[in-house]
């Protein structure tokens, strides 16, 4: 304890390090990353870390830092207009610490929330727990002073089937209040794959062998309900909505595959298109929402599409395409293939040959003016612009620095 005692704060807790020039001379700063007295242990075990959110006031970015901590660790974000929220899973040593304690016999797979409110300084608004584990930042959504949380309970943890549930918590003053729950959702052995919860609508996706898309009904916190289902083969790993009325998904079914759904009825949502693109298709849309780019204005979605090929171009036999695809969406017309942007042009020439080193093109951006919608599209080694009503020749290819792949080598011949 006395050595503790001694032990500089700035060495027990995390710190920030401050360059600030005077007369072109570095004077470096450290300073602890959040006060003691900010500093806050949630009511249950979060984990071993330290959680700290931090603001910066755009208006004045070489001021001050405001910052507030809990004792626990990261997980994922999602935020509304008022707070921000962080998911903590107990995927880890803590999913064994009711065994641990003597308070279970088996463990319980749950996911922690801390909430905290936003504003010029942050507030830790108190925290809660939900059984299971959530998806991703959609697997949440707040209404009011309601949060709405998706999770799937695994099997393997208690050697049962899965659970999919949705519970609803009340935004107390320092809580989070358990207020409604729903259960069953999914077949016998099915997990969730792909969620929306959007205010009084709920949409959920799970899977084994087929693909059940529910549609929920949230305008009654205190009990949530389903409202319809549909049954397609494969899978959705992503929901997106159109309009008040329509949802796009990607996913799986022997292949990538884009499906638009009507759920204007959400007791009979239904199928209105699909588009099937091929086994040999992937995309990082399919796991990263961020690469899925959908322009409403012109009802065009963009995505990063990668395919490989038997033709035998290298020793390897694959050839390999990196490229942005485009579709129209249309609720009437359905999924139209429009066109697609290339970046082969940025592949450097000596990792042509070798298909895995190839990039790919990883976000992509619309824009208007006054004459013309505009399309940006960025790899990793290339920045390319293109009009949208014409697409090439492109506007605008410019390189971009990247790192050598050092261990790549040369393909070697032999002559004789």
């Amino acid at each position: 304890m006395a050595v503790a005692a001694a032990t500089p704060s700035t060495e027990s807790f995390p710190t920030y390090l401050d360059l600030r020039y005077s007369d072109g001379v570095a004077m470096p700063v450290t300073d602890l990353l959040c006060s003691c007295e900010n500093v806050y242990r949630p009511t249950l075990p979060a984990g071993s870390g330290i959680l700290t959110l931090l603001t910066l006031d755009l208006a004045d970015p070489l001021g001050d830092l405001q910052s507030v901590s809990i004792l626990g660790n990261q997980g994922t974000v999602y935020a509304s207009e008022e707070n921000l929220y962080v998911v903590s899973t107990n995927s880890d040593a803590w999913l064994w610490w009711p065994l641990e304690a003597g308070i279970a016999s088996q463990p319980s797979t749950t996911s922690q929330i801390h909430r905290f409110s936003l504003g010029a300084t942050p507030r830790y608004a108190g925290s809660g727990s939900v059984p299971g584990w959530i998806l991703n930042r959609y697997s949440l959504d707040e209404e009011g002073d309601v949060l709405g949380v998706a999770t799937t309970e695994p099997g393997w943890v208690s050697n049962t089937l899965p659970v999919n549930r949705l519970t609803t918590l009340q935004l107390g003053e320092d809580e989070l209040i358990p207020l409604g729950s729903l259960e069953g959702l999914g077949k016998p052995g099915e997990s969730i794959f792909a969620v929306r919860l959007l205010g009084e609508r709920g949409y959920v996706v799970t899977f084994l062998q087929t693909d059940p898309f529910y549609v929920l009904d949230l305008s009654d916190p205190q009990q949530p309900k389903t409202l319809g289902e549909l049954e397609v083969p494969g899978f959705s790993t992503y929901l997106h909505p159109v309009d008040a009325d329509h949802l796009l998904a990607i996913g799986r079914d022997d292949g990538m595959k884009l499906s638009l759904y009507n759920v204007q009825d959400g007791n009979n949502p239904t199928e209105v298109a699909t588009l099937s693109l091929g086994a040999e298709i992937s995309s990082t849309a399919e796991y990263d929402p961020h690469a899925f780019n959908y322009f409403s204005r012109n009802q065009m979605l963009a995505i990063p599409v990668t395919s490989w090929g038997s033709d035998v171009l290298d020793v390897t036999g694959y050839s390999l395409s990196s490229r942005l695809e485009l579709f129209k969406i249309d609720p009437t017309s359905g999924i139209t293939p429009y066109g697609q942007v290339d970046h082969s042009r940025f592949y450097r020439e000596e990792e042509t040959s070798l298909w895995y080193t190839a990039e790919t093109v990883t976000r992509s951006y619309f824009a208007s003016s006054e004459s013309f919608d505009y399309l940006y599209s960025l790899s990793p080694r290339g920045l390319q612009v293109n009009r949208l009503d014409l697409l090439e020749p492109p506007l605008v290819q410019i390189d971009l620095p990247a790192e050598p792949i050092y261990w790549s080598e040369p393909i070697m011949t032999v002559t004789p």
